[in-house]
């Protein structure tokens, strides 16, 4: 009865934990998604880091794990999903609109989810007071007009924004002006990111009680549809958002209460409509 190697009680010798680098991949729909970059995988099949990169990424990761190397502020704060792998949740609530984003020529409710134009037609933008969450179909919201004005060319705009609302000095008089910002309406034209495209649909035909909806798909693509009453009015491929600088970040709802549109409602709880 030998001392053995370390075994103590006879069995084997414990393994020496090992760790290699794998790629990353999403399977979603039957399609499978790479570019995920490199994740960290020890001897026993688990999954104990992710990097965005590269292999050489993965491998600066594993020699900081290892050595038990300090990380900074960045390094240790998560890095933000792509929509598809955001979790889902089954009753997202959407935010209000937030106080310090919110037009010098716009009344706010009490509560934040009706925003409403004094006169004129400019400075009417109002920002989401948080990213909007993940629901099934991707990332969604939805406005209900609540007045009108007839014979106003050009109406709502309505789109996302990567920009948060605290880091808005003053709002420009026009959201389509706010950096990073994806928003589609007021007069048959699409921003991408300040590039205007012209398209065929007007806001400006829409009445009192219409309800308008934005969603960008969380299937990977993220394309980007308005509903006007449940029904798809617009599709934008997702290649020319992500052209135009949308990225893995966070996204706000914002509105631009323009022209024709006077006053509307945001819907806490709107569900995107089915496919």
């Amino acid at each position: 009865g030998g001392g053995g190697n370390g075994g103590g009680d006879g069995g084997e010798p414990p393994r020496q934990n090992t760790v290699k680098q794998v790629p990353m991949v999403m399977v979603t729909d039957g399609s499978v998604w790479p570019g995920l970059g490199y994740g960290l995988e020890d001897s026993g099949g688990t999954t104990i880091a992710r990097t965005g990169g590269t292999a050489s990424d993965s491998a600066s990761v594993a020699g900081q794990s290892m050595s038990g190397a300090s990380c900074n502020e960045d390094d240790r704060r998560p890095r933000p999903l792509p929509i598809v792998l955001m979790p889902v949740l089954s009753r997202p609530v959407v935010a209000p609109f937030s106080q310090e984003a919110c037009g010098c020529n716009l009344d706010l409710s009490e509560g934040g989810y009706v925003v409403s134009r004094r006169c004129g037609c400019r400075d009417s933008v109002a920002i989401g007071s948080a990213p909007l969450d993940r629901q099934a179909r991707g990332l969604y919201f939805e406005v209900e007009l609540r007045q009108t004005v007839d014979g106003w060319l050009g109406g709502l705009g309505i789109g996302v924004t990567h920009t948060p609302p605290g880091r808005i000095g003053r709002l420009p008089d026009k959201a389509w002006r706010i950096p990073e910002t994806f928003i589609v309406g007021y007069s048959g034209s699409l921003y991408l990111n300040g590039s205007e495209t012209k398209v065929e649909w007007q806001p400006d035909t829409l009445k009192a009680g219409q309800r308008v909806g934005l969603l960008v798909t969380g299937d990977g693509r993220e394309t980007l549809a308005v509903f006007v009453d449940g029904r798809e009015a617009l599709r934008v491929d997702g290649a020319r958002l992500h052209e135009a600088g949308l990225r893995d970040a966070p996204l706000y709802p914002v509105v631009d209460v323009f022209n024709a549109s006077q006053s509307l409602l945001l819907l806490a709880r709107a569900v995107a409509p089915g496919p």
